[in-house]
């Protein structure tokens, strides 16, 4: 609206330019300027104060869109990195699981939460050899919920891949294309696709006397990729809700 006027303001002054004298050169100083001429002054003013309004509007505007995208952000980044931690659940309450064991006999001692385990302890040689003793239906001993190894990783895994990708279409316009491709990536990994397949009712028998060595078969190689690319991830977004809080608190 005021972009409009202030076009309509520019016409005037300019046909008033044209069409009458804003100059008396028999006159000399500010009295050469005629009753025309101030009338283009104040119109070529108004023109400029709305300009600059318009202007002002605009960068508020535009400040707001990008706080509003700023905000978003921020949400994505928090829903994913939950996603992630989700994701992560089976194996800390696993790795905790196989370490309570290490110290303790006493079997009324309940995880309220699992230690959270970092990505060199998920690969470390001597949780890797107490994993693969493990059967896929033994029934953890200090998890208060009494369900099969089985079913911990393969419904955990089936929920979570389901919420990613979810929040990977939800949010991929306010990401950027690494971290799209990189969602992507753990979407459709091979291991995830191997715990996910293990849900299947048609593989329960097949798993009752197997143990989790199953699982990390081909040496770790898929298990190592998988938690890679989970840990990359979460350290990505993590630092991105950081520059994020960095960026508020500046402004």
């Amino acid at each position: 609206m005021i972009l409009n006027f202030s076009a309509i303001i520019s016409f005037t002054a300019i046909i008033v330019g044209i069409a009458g004298n804003t100059w008396d050169k028999n006159k000399t100083g500010i009295r050469k300027v005629t009753l025309t001429g101030w009338f283009t002054v104040i119109i070529g003013l108004l023109s400029c104060t709305l300009a600059i309004i318009q202007n002002s509007i605009n960068n508020k505007e535009l400040n707001w869109q990008e706080n509003q995208k700023s905000k978003i952000k921020k949400i994505a980044y928090n829903e994913l990195n939950r996603n992630l931690e989700s994701i992560l659940v089976p194996y800390n309450i696993l790795y905790s699981e196989i370490y309570l064991t290490q110290i303790s006999d006493d079997k009324n001692i309940l995880i309220v939460e699992a230690e959270k385990a970092t990505y060199s302890e998920l690969l470390s040689k001597d949780f890797l050899k107490d994993f693969k003793k493990i059967k896929f239906y033994d029934i953890p001993k200090y998890y208060p919920i009494k369900k099969n190894w089985l079913w911990l990783l393969s419904n955990n895994a089936e929920i979570n891949e389901k919420k990613l990708n979810n929040l990977w279409l939800k949010y991929a316009v306010y990401l950027d294309t690494e971290t799209i491709l990189e969602i992507n990536d753990l979407i459709n990994d091979d291991y995830l696709a191997d715990v996910l397949c293990m849900n299947d009712s048609i593989n329960e028998e097949y798993y009752k006397e197997e143990y989790l060595s199953e699982m990390i078969e081909d040496n770790g190689k898929n298990y190592k990729v998988f938690f890679e690319r989970v840990f990359k991830l979460k350290s990505k977004l993590e630092k991105k809700l950081k520059l994020l809080k960095t960026e508020n608190n500046g402004n």
